[in-house]
């Protein structure tokens, strides 16, 4: 499990929680196809796009790596293993994921505010967080830590309840 963000543009009079799960319901398709790992983005703008994207974290946050993978992926990827945050930008939206169980927790969504501050100002997108099933801002991430902080706290009891322990660090897919 993580807590995840997901940043989109919204055309004005559309309900963030339709586009959202409409973004979302499309990511399941490309798993289930199988596919969504080896498709390449043909389209030489939407990858300009993607670029463009990619260099307003990290003009702001140094800390972000750039995972450069053997072929090559239809999003960009970009990691703070420090905070362990983790930024996947595609041509339609910017996902934020981070993992739970985390002492700096507060400093974690720190960096996942200023990607919101940043995309929201330079791009034109929202953030949606489906555990408040809102809009959120960068300025009022103080929910997200507290719905991050609750879960963080029953998630140990409800893993042990299900027995299965974690043994290694699920977030890192790599």
């Amino acid at each position: 499990m993580s807590y995840d963000l997901s940043l989109f543009r919204l055309v004005s009079g559309a309900d963030p929680r339709e586009v959202f799960l409409r973004h979302q319901e499309a990511e399941e398709q490309d798993v289930l196809a199988g596919d969504a790992a080896h498709r390449t983005v043909q389209d030489d703008s939407a990858r300009a796009g993607m670029e463009r994207l990619a260099g307003l974290p990290t003009a702001r946050h140094s800390a972000f790596e750039r995972f450069h993978p053997q072929s090559p992926l239809p999003w960009i990827e970009l990691n703070d293993e420090a905070r362990q945050v983790q930024v996947t930008i595609s041509a339609e939206s910017v996902g934020i994921t981070m993992p739970y169980f985390r002492q700096e927790s507060s400093e974690m969504m720190q960096v996942a505010a200023l990607c919101i501050e940043v995309l929201e100002k330079e791009a034109g997108f929202v953030a949606y967080d489906p555990q408040l099933d809102r809009v959120v801002h960068h300025s009022e991430l103080a929910n997200s830590l507290a719905a991050y902080r609750e879960m963080d706290r029953k998630l140990p009891e409800l893993t042990h309840r299900a027995g299965r322990p974690m043994h290694k660090p699920w977030w890192k897919f790599w």
